[in-house]
């Protein structure tokens, strides 16, 4: 009897199922799928924030260019590019840093003039960039053992730099203006002015030329010896010097100029 009623129950559920099915509760995927894509991008549309007008395009612009400005100015001060400029500037203001700058032109023209330069190896090819094999020269230290490197760089030093330098050391004026104030300013250990004076009378007297006229037309330059210096010293030095004779001639003029505009801006 259990059996039947337990049959007859189960097909009056089955019935009531098929007759009134179950109702499924929307979930948000199938919400999200039920929307029509308009409504979707009026929405997301909505949510942009775009400019109302093109005051504040320009605004928007400018600060963007202003937050690039800041940081490019931070980046700049961060290298001490600035820094190093004013250190250069402030040390190259002066009488001896004039007179320092043309002595390593004289000296380092007469010295790259003078060395020889050797040929050891080449660079390889490099077919893929298409650079081409090159010569590489260096300079023969060899030279350094031999006069021919020497006897022009002591010549040169004696006449533009020691003799000048011990000259200007005793007769220095820059001592002798200052003795009513007492105080250091405007005092240089060589006087600039006497230096610059007796490296142009030293190059007058040690790099003349002499021409002699050879059969008429035809003259010879002859260069003369001085001192323990022979006349093929004296004319690597003064041929091989930046500009020659007039060259040093030309920089003890400009530090003649630097030595007095340096004392009347002391005054």
């Amino acid at each position: 009897m259990s059996t039947i009623v337990y049959i007859y129950a189960f097909c009056l559920h089955a019935h009531m199922l098929n007759r009134y099915p179950r109702r499924e509760e929307p979930t948000p995927e199938k919400a999200l799928v039920t929307r029509t894509p308009a409504r979707l991008v009026s929405r997301n549309a909505s949510q942009i924030d775009f400019p109302a007008s093109p005051a504040q395009i320009a605004n928007l612009a400018e600060q963007q260019l202003s937050a690039a400005r800041s940081k490019a100015y931070e980046l700049w001060t961060k290298t001490y590019i600035e820094e190093a400029i004013e250190f250069l500037r402030e040390n190259f203001s002066s009488v001896t840093a004039v007179e320092a700058t043309v002595l390593f032109i004289e000296a380092f023209g007469l010295q790259y003039s003078t060395l020889q330069w050797a040929h050891p190896f080449d660079t390889p090819p490099i077919a893929s960039l298409s650079l081409n094999s090159r010569q590489v020269h260096v300079p023969d230290a060899r030279i350094l053992l031999t006069s021919e490197f020497w006897a022009p760089a002591t010549l040169w030093s004696l006449t533009s730099l020691f003799i000048p330098l011990l000259v200007s050391y005793f007769f220095n004026l820059t001592l002798r203006s200052n003795t009513r104030h007492r105080s250091s300013k405007g005092m240089y250990a060589a006087d600039p002015l006497t230096f610059n004076v007796v490296k142009a009378l030293m190059t007058y007297i040690v790099y003349p030329t002499t021409i002699t006229p050879v059969q008429g037309s035809i003259a010879k330059v002859v260069y003369p010896k001085w001192g323990p210096f022979g006349a093929e010293t004296v004319s690597a030095v003064r041929d091989n010097i930046p500009g020659g004779y007039p060259g040093v001639m030309i920089g003890a003029g400009i530090g003649i100029l630097a030595s007095i505009y340096d004392a009347a801006l002391k005054k």
